[in-house]
């Protein structure tokens, strides 16, 4: 079940481009940032529409993902049009 935090919106363009990799770096930091400048108003949002949410589930989920992209030395997405780069340790200090 996807979780209201997990939800970003995206231009159709870059979604298709990003197909299943995760996002690189700066696109998690962002993902961070969102979620906890906007606590407030997301979980507002997610309980006046009846979405799940919990943050904190959202962000092992996410860690877990990374590690395991990081651990099989697979790639990640930079942007629209740009190449998969390989993911380094840098993430970790995201979370």
């Amino acid at each position: 079940m996807d979780l209201g935090h997990n939800f970003v919106l995206s231009h159709g363009s870059c979604n298709n481009s990003k197909r299943d990799f995760l996002a690189d770096i700066p696109h998690l930091e962002q993902w961070v940032d969102r979620n906890f400048n906007h606590a407030d108003v997301l979980q507002s949002y997610f309980d006046d529409h009846a979405l799940p949410y919990d943050l904190a589930t959202s962000e092992k989920i996410g860690w877990w993902a990374y590690h395991q992209v990081e651990g099989v030395g697979g790639h990640v997405w930079s942007g629209k049009g740009d190449p998969v780069l390989g993911l380094n340790e840098g993430w970790r200090g995201v979370f």
